[in-house]
């Protein structure tokens, strides 16, 4: 029972803590960053800023950029470290005490002490805490003290067993204390241990930290008993606090004193307790809101004032003294914060855009909560505080808190507001900017009532202000600056004036009005401006302290500092979008700040002074609250060191790392280079610094001296690579700017690149002795070598002459047998051309030629001669590799013997026997070649031996290439004239069935007798491009009517004769069997009719076809037309210069229609001898002319109208002719259809 009321106990005091703490920014380090153990124990910083962590595995050294393993014997577990007055580390661990020293090269590498102590001392198991005193070290065990001094160890037992020993931290010196297990504390010196009178309230309760309160004053942290104060005088007191539930719940395990007076208390439970200088709880970070791990072993404080926490599961840093603090993103107020309420009744109000939100307090040290108001549940943009009344400017309407909660003083169905003003000279009336013109409130029976909107002005306000002139500024972010006066009572603008970018603002989008000394500034796209004499211009006050950046927030303090949010300038060390900068307010100046506020990664969108140690800032991402007093990170010295130094050039190539380099540069007045010698003068630079926070955003600056005379420029690039240095003394310089703009101090490292051997004065003579020898010596060899060149010269001129002699006729005799023989269409005849050469070339008692017969898989030999004599027909299978054709054509290489009875070895395993004919001890087979394909093999043979040399073997290769082409050629020209007869006799067959479907298509069309019938004067210009047309013309008569049509199918020749035939018989359906005789329907029902037939909706085909359809009705003199994309030209008989064009539908027969879409019937009243063309669109498409383009609508149009005095007889022999003329030799592109009709 006492378990479960002390866990709910702690889960109460957790929860409470834990609303909406203010945090500091913690980074974490896991094992995937220093690649060793999860569990630390301890962390120390050294001398330059380096930290060291002891960890399971060993110890992890980290200069900023790199984490490295040092490893101890036996793999022995670190669990302690500390840094001596002599600046090394020193270690505890498994079984092992020690310290860190340097190798030659400056690389840290672990020395053991054991061989100092005796082998009595080394039986202890752990070493817990290590400390550095000014009297030696001290390493303590459970089982023992070792003090170490002089090279010596004195060792101190407990008489039962220690638990953990402690170290104060005073001004002049420190003090040791250690608890033994059923005793109390201990003094701890040197000489021994001393009992602290009264400690033995803790001989059976663990104390896990003892830390400084005040002078000779301390507090204790016990496991159960909670918090003990200490000094000599008034003993051992417990000290009640409000967190000592939390305190023993969260299971206290170490803790330490900050510079700022605050205690950090690390736990096994709960992470990082958080207390003020009285013990008072201020906040925790744990695995809720930072920590990765809440079990803390140990923690330290930095040369930055930083705290490290090393856990049982990686490594932390904490920005403990940072002034920003930021509200955990846990809790409800991790909103999109668009405004924040001056303090208003002991509590602060933040407008986000879920609503607003109170605070528990208006004390920054003390706030723990925020809460939404209910009925709030809007986006605020303004909070302000009228008349003791809180207004929130919500999208949509106005809220203000009353005493029963958020009450709308405006209905959510009001517009969108952003602003108030308050009429200074009659706070009575509070006017309200919203995004559809100016609103009139009026305090009225203690709150605030809605009157009216404002008449005279309507524009969208974003914000607005009052100047001491009585006149009204509202900005219009999207137009420009209003200036505006009201009548007495308020409600109507009297005098109105528009400001923009004629008026000197850099553009009329972008402006804010805001109040600075009673007058109305601006901020604009390009910094902030004053108003004067009708005219905007650069405000001198802020014109050298602010950039000409985009300005959205400007506020003032109680000191009259201010507070300015500017478009961020792409500074090296902030990524934001906004930039918060503070001007502080001196005599009669400002001086700018900006250098902390770099660190803010969001969006700033609000920004509210509270007092003089509280800035509230809101962002896109939540609250943050600001100390402008906390000043501690910003201002601290940090160092900068050479990590490493590499020869880039090769692996493994540490030339030095950075201990060697500090001590150097601690021996400068020594005036030594480092030498190095010339083959290592391309060097690589490595470095790091001791600032941690935001590592990623330290810059450094590097110059190699002769070689830069200037710094180099700022980046976060960690190395520096210099190559092919020439010989010579170099200087490098290092240097790095944090965040805050601090630098470091610069440090150096001299070198010297030795001259290369050969360049040495003793180098150069000894070349021009040994030239001179060597030339003296090399002229009398060159003089005899050249008499016996000549001599073999000649003889070789005289060889060489006969070899060109016997190979030009060789040549020739190739040539003329290459021509020959690749004209030749029989195999017989090649080999027998071939032959006849081959034998004047070389001995070819056997000359054969096998073609590869791919059917059977063998290599034919039609014909072989021996001797002259020609031998009967054979083959060899191919899967008979014993023989030489067959391993020639295979391998694809040639075969060269001339022994075969010795030879064939190099070949194959057994000599193979002849198939016909007689054996031949030489011989030579080589494949033959198409395009890398083979085909056969050629081969010579002799019944002597060694019969062959090089020069035949490259005689028969040259011959083979001509081989090859011959027997190809050969077998194409069979293979062509077998093909020639295949395709002659299809197309035969082919033109046979085209000549029929003509006939078929031929019959189906109108007979031209039957149209001429109806109308005396027409003509019908039929011009198939192929033997069958897609193009067709139609006409019947019904109920007295006639009907006539041309159609172009998609497609021409048999594709487009196929459509013709479908649509000429889906028009005798639709006409007369349906008796449709409406041009539309009929169109709409031929449509209709395609798409079912060749089933388009399944297969989405778009094949159908363009037509235009004439109905004319000779009683009534009205011809009806529809038009599917197809032309229609009419030619008015009075006058010739008319031309009617009938527009046709965009839509064709077939295919996908639009929804909806009908086609269009048109009535004309014709007038006798008045002329109609019903024409597709082959004519004009057709290609000729002396530019060879197309003819044209346009042309044929002008044709026509020059042409109508002709009889339509006479015009379609003119059209025929113009035809003729235009496309000369072209072929015809398309088929061609031009109805005439004159009525």
């Amino acid at each position: 029972m006492r378990i479960i009321f002390t866990f709910l106990i702690s889960l109460f005091f957790v929860s409470a803590d834990l609303h909406a703490q203010a945090i500091p920014t913690t980074e974490h380090y896991t094992i995937y960053d220093y690649h060793a153990h999860p569990q630390n124990w301890s962390v120390v910083q050294d001398d330059i800023g380096r930290i060291y962590v002891a960890n399971t595995k060993g110890v992890l050294e980290y200069d900023g950029n790199t984490w490295k393993l040092i490893e101890l014997p036996n793999l022995a577990s670190v669990t302690a470290l500390t840094k001596g007055k002599d600046g090394k580390i020193y270690i505890g661990a498994a079984s092992e005490i020690g310290y860190l020293d340097s190798d030659s090269v400056g690389n840290k590498v672990y020395v053991s002490l054991l061989d100092k102590m005796s082998e009595q001392d080394k039986k202890f198991s752990t070493i817990w805490k290590v400390f550095s005193t000014s009297d030696g070290i001290v390493f303590q065990s459970f089982e023992k003290i070792f003090w170490y001094k002089n090279e010596q160890f004195k060792t101190i037992s407990p008489n039962s067993a220690f638990h953990l020993a402690f170290q104060t931290k005073e001004k002049e010196n420190s003090k040791l204390f250690v608890r033994e297990w059923g005793k109390g504390l201990h003094h701890l010196t040197s000489k021994g241990l001393e009992f602290v009178a009264g400690s033995e309230l803790f001989a059976d309760e663990k104390i896990y930290a003892l830390l400084p309160q005040k002078t000779a004053t301390y507090f204790l942290i016990t496991e159960q008993q909670g918090v003990y104060t200490y000094n000599q005088d008034t003993g051992f007191v417990p000290f009640p606090t409000s967190s000592d539930s939390l305190l023993k719940s969260s299971q206290v395990y170490c803790g330490i004193q900050l510079a700022d007076g605050n205690y950090a208390i690390g736990t096994r439970l709960a992470g990082i307790l958080v207390f003020d200088s009285n013990f008072q709880f201020l906040y925790k970070i744990s695995s809720k809101n930072g920590l990765k791990d809440d079990r803390v072993a140990n923690l330290y404080e930095d040369s930055n004032k930083q705290l490290w926490a090393a856990l049982s599961n990686g490594i932390a840093y904490i920005d403990v003294a940072s002034s920003f603090r930021y509200f955990d993103k846990n809790t409800d107020i991790n909103r999109n914060i668009l405004s924040i309420s001056p303090p208003f009744n002991e509590s602060l109000y933040i407008g986000t855009v879920q609503g607003i939100f109170k605070s528990n307090t208006d004390k920054a040290e003390t706030i723990k909560e925020f809460n939404l108001l209910p009925y709030s549940e809007r986006e605020t943009w303004k909070l302000g505080v009228y008349k003791n009344i809180l207004l929130g400017a919500q999208n949509p309407g106005i809220a203000w808190l009353g005493k029963k909660g958020i009450e709308e003083l405006l209905a959510a169905s009001n517009p969108f507001i952003q602003d108030f003003a308050l009429v200074k000279n009659d706070t009575s009336h509070l006017i309200a900017a919203s995004i559809e013109g100016l609103l009139l409130l009026r305090w009225q029976n203690n709150h605030w009532v809605f009157v009216n909107k404002i008449k005279g002005f309507s524009g969208a306000s974003t914000k607005i202000i009052q100047d001491d002139n009585n006149d009204f500024w509202v900005s219009d972010y999207n137009r420009g600056i209003f200036r505006f006066k009201l009548s007495p009572d308020f409600l109507t603008v009297t005098h109105s004036e528009f400001f923009g970018k004629l008026n000197g603002l850099p553009k009329n989008q972008g402006n804010h009005v805001f109040e600075y000394d009673g007058k109305a500034i601006f901020g604009t796209l390009e910094g902030i401006y004053g108003f004067s004499e009708n005219t905007f211009a650069p405000h001198p006050v802020f014109e050298k302290l602010i950039e000409k950046k985009a300005i959205t927030i400007f506020e003032k303090d109680t000191k009259d500092n201010l507070w300015i949010v500017t478009q961020n300038e792409q500074h090296k060390f902030s990524s934001s979008q906004t930039l918060l900068i503070q001007l502080k307010k001196t005599d009669s100046t400002y001086q700018r700040y900006d250098a902390p506020f770099y660190k803010i990664k969001q969006i700033v969108q609000a920004v509210r002074p509270i007092d003089e140690n509280l800035v509230l800032i809101g962002t896109n991402e939540g609250l943050i609250s600001y100390n402008p007093l906390n000043t501690i990170a910003d201002k601290q010295p940090f160092s900068v060191f050479i990590t490493q130094i590499e020869h880039s050039s090769a692996k493994d190539s540490l030339l030095f790392a950075t201990d060697f380099i500090i001590n150097q540069q601690n021996n400068l007045a020594d005036n030594k280079n480092v030498e190095l010698p010339y083959e290592l003068n391309s060097l690589r630079f490595s470095f790091g610094s001791s600032f941690f926070e935001q590592r990623s955003e330290v810059y450094y600056q590097t110059k190699l001296e002769p070689l830069n005379e200037n710094w180099s420029a700022w980046t976060t690039e960690t190395q520096d690579r210099f190559t092919n240095l020439s010989e010579g003394d170099y200087v490098f310089h290092l240097k790095a700017q944090n965040l805050y703009g601090v630098e470091s101090e610069e440090v150096i490292f001299k070198f010297t690149i030795k001259t290369p051997w050969f360049r040495h004065p003793l180098f150069y003579l000894s070349i021009v002795l040994v030239l001179g020898v060597l030339i003296q010596y090399g002229i009398k060899i060159y003089t005899k070598r050249l008499k016996t060149e000549k001599n073999l010269l000649e003889n070789t001129v005289r060889e060489r002459t006969e070899d060109m002699r016997q190979a030009y006729f060789n040549t020739r005799v190739l040539s003329k047998l290459g021509q020959e023989i690749t004209s030749t269409r029989s195999i017989h005849e090649i080999t027998d051309m071939i032959y006849q050469h081959v034998s004047k070339l070389m001995d070819a008692s056997v000359f054969a030629i096998g073609i590869h017969n791919e059917e059977d898989e063998t290599i034919e030999f039609p014909v072989a001669i021996e001797n002259g004599e020609k031998l009967p027909f054979h083959f060899e299978a191919l899967d008979d590799t014993g023989r030489f054709a067959v391993w020639c054509f295979i391998n694809e290489q040639d075969l060269f013997i001339n022994d075969s009875e010795v030879d064939y070895e190099l070949y194959m395993s057994h000599r193979p026997k002849t198939t016909v004919g007689k054996k031949a001890p030489s011989l030579i087979y080589l494949p033959l070649k198409i395009k890398k394909k083979v085909i056969g093999v050629i081969t010579v043979q002799s019944f002597e031996k060694n019969a062959y040399n090089d020069y035949h073997l490259n005689l028969l290769r040259s011959l083979a290439v001509y081989t090859g082409i011959a027997i190809e050629n050969a077998n194409s020209y069979h293979q062509i004239n077998e093909q020639k007869d295949i395709i002659e006799d299809k197309n035969k067959q082919l033109i046979s069935s085209i000549n029929y479907a003509k006939r078929i298509q031929n019959a189906i069309l109108p007979p031209l007798e039957a149209i001429q019938e109806e109308f005396e004067e027409s003509f019908v210009l039929f011009l198939p491009r192929d033997i069958v047309s897609g193009d067709f013309y139609y006409f019947n008569k019904i109920n007295g009517k006639s009907i006539i049509s041309a159609i172009d199918c998609t497609g021409h020749g048999v594709p487009g004769a196929f459509m013709s035939m479908i649509g000429y018989e889906l028009l005798n359906e639709i006409i007369l069997a349906k008796h449709i005789t409406e041009p539309a329907r009929i169109l709409e029902a031929l449509h209709e009719g395609i798409s079912k037939g060749l089933r388009q909706e399944q297969t989405f085909t778009q094949d159908g076809m363009d037509m235009t359809l004439c109905i004319w009705d000779e009683e009534t003199g009205i011809l009806e037309v529809a038009a599917a994309r197809n032309q229609m030209y009419l030619f008015n008989s009075e006058d010739k210069e008319r031309i009617l064009e009938i527009e046709a539908d965009r839509q064709s027969i077939g295919g996908k229609m639009d929804e909806g879409f009908e086609f269009k019937s048109h009535q004309i009243r014709i007038q006798k001898n008045d002329t109609v063309y019903l024409l597709t669109d082959g004519f004009q498409d057709q290609f000729g002319g002396v530019q060879d383009r197309k003819y044209l609508r346009r042309r044929l149009r002008e044709f026509l109208q020059n042409h109508q005095h002709l009889s339509m007889t006479q015009q379609r022999r003119a059209l025929q002719r113009e035809l003729t003329e235009w496309k000369g030799d072209k072929d015809q592109v398309d088929d061609i259809l031009i109805i005439g009709i004159r009525f």
